[in-house]
């Protein structure tokens, strides 16, 4: 049986008819068109290959809304007749056209969709798509001989009654199509896994759509990932592409870093290469420096040995000497406890004896107040009298 679309009316593509399943016809006919004006007509020669005890058409105009304010002109766009041979179906509006044609001898047959209705045509200028559905039912075939044969009655069983089951992985049941005697041979899809895969190294097997058998048995190919690294020390295992299963966990080498340290009193850390797992975090020992003395009253800081945090910055406290008298007339300076700055450099005052008189003829020195250096020595005078007279 064959359906040949002529588009005699405009189409907005090729009008193609495709056979599918529907329950209750032995074959279904589905296609569609467009209708643009009242005299475009689409019509198909429709050949039974034997005679039917009915043939129902159905042609259906695709919804739409036409009008927000009057219902008439809301719902299907095409107002059209259907025709099958002699027999008509043009319903008052716009429903679907329908002709069930009862029992039909074999032979051609003409089926035609036309905007030539003329209910409602002025209101919805017969222009829209349709839907065609043709259901045959076939009388049974005569016949003698086949798994699709009932001889005892010598007609053909009626449509999917099951004619054979499956002996391979990748055959499928048979079912009778109403019209042949002959039971279909019949494979699963290209989709259907025959052999599921049994490892991650092992690959599943499909039909291949053409044969009963499925495929012989294959493993994974040597680029397939069948353990992925869980952490920084694992690597990732791949099959070997001559087993089904993975090889054994391996692991990162023992050069690999996996935790770098996150400070100076922190240590960086190595996978041991035998295990998955980053040992445990350390820290660098106590007698690290993790900061330098910058200034005189500044003290260096060394890590505790427990912790990766340097600890606070500390100052040299207030009895530190950071800068030792230089001479009579100097200062010694201490830190603050508060800064890492020493003290400016101060001198003795000028009231500071910085070297006493030695005898009658010397004098004392004191500090000038701006110097760390006692002034030069300095002697008394010529008209000081160092020893007075004892006789005349």
């Amino acid at each position: 049986m064959q359906m040949i679309g002529d588009q005699l009316g405009f189409v907005d593509k090729t009008i193609a008819l495709a056979e599918q399943k529907k329950a209750g016809c032995t074959v279904y006919l589905y296609g569609s068109g467009v209708i643009q004006s009242e005299t475009d007509e689409d019509t198909w020669n429709v050949d039974l290959i034997g005679s039917a005890s009915s043939v129902t058409i159905t042609a259906v105009p695709y919804l739409s809304t036409i009008s927000s304010t009057n219902s008439l002109y809301n719902g299907n766009n095409l107002d059209i007749l259907l025709r099958f041979g002699a027999t008509t179906s043009a319903p008052v509006g716009v429903s679907t056209a329908s002709i069930n044609a009862g029992t039909v001898a074999a032979g051609s047959y003409t089926v035609s969709v036309s905007g030539s209705a003329e209910t409602y045509f002025t209101k919805y200028a017969s222009v829209g798509q349709y839907s065609l559905g043709i259901c045959i039912v076939y009388n049974p075939f005569p016949c003698t001989v086949g798994d699709c044969c009932n001889t005892a009655t010598g007609f053909t069983k009626p449509k999917d009654t099951l004619c054979a089951t499956p002996t391979e992985l990748c055959g499928n049941n048979s079912y009778c199509d109403g019209i042949s005697p002959d039971c279909p041979v019949v494979y699963k899809p290209e989709t259907a896994v025959c052999r599921p895969a049994t490892s991650s190294c092992d690959a599943a097997e499909y039909c291949d759509g053409i044969s009963n058998t499925c495929p012989e048995d294959l493993l994974s190919p040597a680029t397939t990932l069948c353990r992925p690294a869980t952490t920084v020390c694992d690597v990732d295992d791949y099959c070997t592409g001559l087993d089904a299963t993975c090889p054994t966990d391996a692991f990162a080498e023992d050069s690999t870093v996996c935790r770098i340290a996150s400070t100076i009193c922190d240590v960086t850390e190595y996978c041991t290469g035998t295990s998955s797992v980053c040992p445990r975090d350390v820290f660098a020992p106590a007698t690290t420096v993790c900061r330098d003395a910058t200034e005189l009253c500044d003290i260096e800081e060394k890590c505790t040995g427990s912790s990766a945090t340097c600890p606070a910055d500390a100052k040299q406290p207030s009895s530190y000497i950071c800068r030792k008298s230089a001479d009579v007339c100097d200062v010694a300076e201490k830190c603050t406890g508060a800064s890492i700055y020493c003290p400016a450099d101060t001198f003795q005052p000028t009231s500071t004896v910085c070297r006493a008189a030695v005898s009658t003829c010397d004098v004392l020195e004191k500090c000038t107040g701006s110097s760390s250096a006692c002034p030069v020595d300095l002697f008394a005078s010529s008209t000081t009298v160092c020893r007075a007279s004892v006789s005349v």
